[in-house]
């Protein structure tokens, strides 16, 4: 790069020399409209080549690509409408994960490009001593957090941990620095108890009435909730198992809600959102939260417009992290993260959400292995200029 000169620019003038080309008389650059947010190759068979085609408007411009295992025809696109081929060749490679960039004078724009291809068998499955409490776990044979072949959908298989086979309920153990993030101090808890045994009838009872840092243990049954209840101090949720404790809602806009800059941990509960009203099922805004062992089910989209329908919803500068959940049956996402949201997602599952498993979208960030996503529409989403990291 010349000191003092843009990259683009100056590329595009080399390129219109070399060509014998001159720059537009009207020196008119159009901005930069794309079909897709992202490449998706999904699954390949062993060494099959596979095309993907997409359309530019704008420019003029070119594609670069900095991954071997792609070819990109044209490279240079003009202002109108341009049809791009995107060719994916496995080489020697099981799995890919890298961008095209479109650059203009003006502006460049970054296109996620995914692939996987088929080169290990899918593990035998382990039989568990123990019943466990959580459905199966399926990890993808390459580091990519994409659908698996139906063959291998039902059984389940160990994770590693430095080097060494582990499982917990079915789920591949989180990382160490993990486990010990997750600790809390959980004495005295506050019982939740329609039957009159606790210390509170109902969770809205015990959300008003309770002191910043509480602990509420939900005995097993379903704790109703007559509206949506909004959680603004900090507080953690315990239940006595995802298939025992459950959190239920049939009102519109969302089951619960935590806004604020505080921290809010919840483990063993489902969210369940019922009925035909729109609503996400758990909407955490800003602040710290912490998800352990829950379920998300039975979000629903508007009808008339783009509210609702995710299982767990992060939105504003909300960071913290999800683990060992399960989103199932979501009309929209499974897990949307969105805004400047920065989460940490782990050994979670996504799966029969009508759209997506998990999509990143506007500015979210955050780092997401060991995830699973099978049955969605599309599995795993980048859109805008999100930048998560996604890891096995």
């Amino acid at each position: 790069m010349l000191r003092g000169i843009l990259e683009a620019p100056a590329l595009l003038s080399i390129n219109a020399v070399v060509d014998g080309q001159s720059e537009p008389t009207d020196n008119v650059v159009k901005q930069l409209h794309v079909s897709v947010y992202s490449v998706d190759f999904r699954i390949l068979p062993v060494d099959q080549v596979e095309v993907i085609a997409f359309t530019i408007e704008g420019g003029p411009g070119y594609i670069t690509s900095e991954s071997d295992h792609l070819s990109v025809t044209p490279i240079h696109f003009n202002a109108e409408t341009t049809q791009i081929r995107v060719e994916a060749k496995s080489l020697s490679a099981t799995a890919m994960w890298t961008e095209l960039t479109l650059s203009t004078s003006m502006e460049s724009v970054k296109i996620p490009v995914v692939a996987q291809w088929e080169t290990v068998k899918a593990p035998a499955a382990i039989t568990p001593s123990e019943p466990a409490k959580a459905p199966a776990m399926v990890k993808p044979s390459a580091p990519l957090p994409l659908p698996v072949n139906d063959s291998a959908k039902s059984k389940r298989d160990s994770q590693t941990k430095d080097g060494k086979h582990c499982k917990q309920d079915g789920f591949p153990l989180p990382s160490e620095s993990t486990s010990k993030n997750k600790q809390r101090s959980l004495s005295s808890p506050l019982i939740v108890d329609p039957s009159g045994n606790g210390d509170f009838l109902t969770l809205e009872e015990a959300v008003l009435k309770s002191q910043p840092r509480t602990v509420l243990r939900l005995v097993a049954g379903q704790h109703y909730l007559k509206a949506p209840l909004l959680i603004k101090k900090d507080l953690t949720l315990i239940g006595e198992g995802m298939e025992s404790t459950q959190i239920v809602c049939h009102s519109e806009k969302y089951v619960v809600t935590f806004s604020g800059n505080g921290k809010f941990s919840t483990s063993e509960v489902t969210f369940a959102h019922e009925g035909e009203k729109w609503a996400d099922v758990v909407h955490g805004i800003d602040g710290e939260i912490t998800f352990d062992r829950c379920r998300f089910t039975g979000g629903v989209k508007e009808h008339h417009g783009n509210q609702g329908g995710n299982g767990l919803h992060l939105s504003g500068a909300a960071k913290g992290q999800v683990m060992f959940c399960e989103m199932i049956n979501n009309d929209w996402a499974g897990i949307y993260i969105g805004g400047q949201a920065c989460p940490l997602l782990e050994c979670n599952q996504c799966r029969e959400n009508k759209r997506f498993g998990i999509i990143y979208c506007e500015h979210a960030a955050g780092k997401a292995q060991n995830n699973v996503c099978v049955d969605n529409w599309r599995n795993l989403f980048v859109r805008d200029k999100a930048k998560p990291d996604i890891v096995n």
